[in-house]
């Protein structure tokens, strides 16, 4: 089992599915530290994790073993974005219950999901909803890809360069407010195969 490398691939524009909303007249009614706690758990990702490192120099530190060839970028993408559009769509459905089904089982994608839960809890107590949540990728390394075992599932580790246009904040069918676009960032995500499913498994800042 193993991986290679890819070359950073342009790739175009993976807007997320979400609900036609109309904007409101006047004060939003939002308050700033909800607001806050949006952009803190969309945008940011989770501080640079052992993984990272573990999975991109592999057990004995050495980047330069040969190893099979990991999936090609397209694949990568079309998962990437595939679960983005998943997670915007759970989001404004307000459905907690495909919210952590994107997630793996574990420590790791248990945090993620209690995040997200927290998030659409909150905002479902005051009858809000986080709509029209869209990362754009600009950019998408294959780190890491591991077929798996009987005791242990496929893991697919990505770079991705991305940035958010826009998401916002609706009551009903009503645009309250917006929450701020993020310029390119940055991320690794590690995905792991449950029953068929590529599943969130972790989140972190890329190493520079």
């Amino acid at each position: 089992m193993g991986t290679r490398r890819s070359g950073a691939t342009r790739v175009g524009a993976g807007a997320a599915r979400h609900r036609r909303v109309r904007a409101a007249d006047g004060a939003t009614g939002v308050p700033r530290a909800l607001l806050a706690a949006a952009v803190a758990t969309l945008l940011a990702p989770l501080v640079v994790v052992a993984w990272v490192v573990a999975d991109v120099t592999g057990p004995s530190g050495a980047s330069g073993a040969a190893r099979p060839a990991a999936p090609a970028v397209p694949v990568a993408v079309a998962l990437v974005r595939g679960w983005d559009e998943r997670r915007s769509t759970a989001l404004a459905d307000g459905d907690a219950a495909a919210l952590r089904a994107l997630f793996a089982p574990g420590p790791r994608g248990d945090a993620l999901a209690a995040a997200d839960l927290a998030l659409l809890a909150a905002y479902d107590a005051r009858g809000l909803r986080v709509v029209g949540l869209g990362f754009q990728l600009v950019g998408v390394d294959v780190v890491t890809a591991h077929a798996g075992t009987t005791d242990r599932p496929a893991t697919l580790v990505v770079a991705v360069r991305d940035r958010m246009p826009r998401a916002a904040v609706a009551r009903g069918e009503v645009v309250v407010a917006h929450l701020p676009a993020r310029a390119e960032a940055r991320r690794v995500l590690r995905f792991e195969r449950h029953g068929g499913d590529w599943l969130l498994a972790g989140s972190a800042a890329a190493p520079p």
